[in-house]
């Protein structure tokens, strides 16, 4: 597959945006490779008030990046493996906040239960962000970072689905957004039952 878009966010600024994929499914294989390229993009503007009580100069952040993905996943009997990786090519980038690459994998008891009345997947799901090159503190790097999580969710009947995750078994620091740590630890649990269908 390929996708193209080019489109004006501010005058005389064009943004390019370019995806390439190839996707094969089999039976219990999933494989997708993608390559993605970004050029002059503009992830959003400034705080135009802060910019005018300071008196800065006003200009925007244009992001240019390009990047690699593959994901796969493998169902032999019960057990489930999926997995997403992505690469970044900094060498060639101007934009910060990415990392330079992101590994995220799971392996999953994944099946119908008990005649086929519950549909459940449970198992372990780790995560791994690599250096980040920060916007807001420029010349300072954050450190690569990990979490395993586990998970269960499973519906029951058709009727009722419930979950409940784990994150963070090990309790280390992680980021999603550079110098704003994630919680320790923290469990997270939903029920849903439908009542009169």
């Amino acid at each position: 597959y390929i996708g193209f878009s080019k489109f004006n966010q501010l005058k005389d600024k064009d943004a390019d945006l370019l995806e390439l994929g190839w996707r094969f499914h089999m039976h219990n294989l999933g494989l997708d490779l993608n390559y993605f390229e970004m050029k002059n993009f503009i992830p959003y503007l400034p705080d135009l008030w802060s910019l005018i009580l300071t008196g800065a100069e006003i200009g925007y952040p244009i992001y240019s990046a390009k990047g690699l993905g593959f994901s796969a996943n493998y169902k032999l009997w019960v057990i489930l493996f999926e997995s997403n990786f992505s690469y970044y090519d900094l060498n060639t980038t101007r934009s910060r906040d990415l990392p330079d690459y992101q590994f995220v994998g799971g392996l999953f008891v994944n099946d119908l239960f008990f005649d086929n009345h519950l549909d459940l997947k449970a198992g372990l799901k780790f995560y791994y962000t690599g250096e980040i090159n920060s916007y807001w503190q420029i010349g300072r790097n954050v450190d690569p970072t990990n979490k395993l999580d586990f998970t269960l969710a499973g519906e029951i009947k058709k009727v009722a689905i419930f979950y409940f995750i784990w994150e963070n078994l090990l309790g280390n620091q992680y980021y999603i957004t550079p110098y704003y740590p994630m919680p320790e630890r923290n469990i997270r649990f939903g029920l849903s039952w439908e009542l009169f269908n």
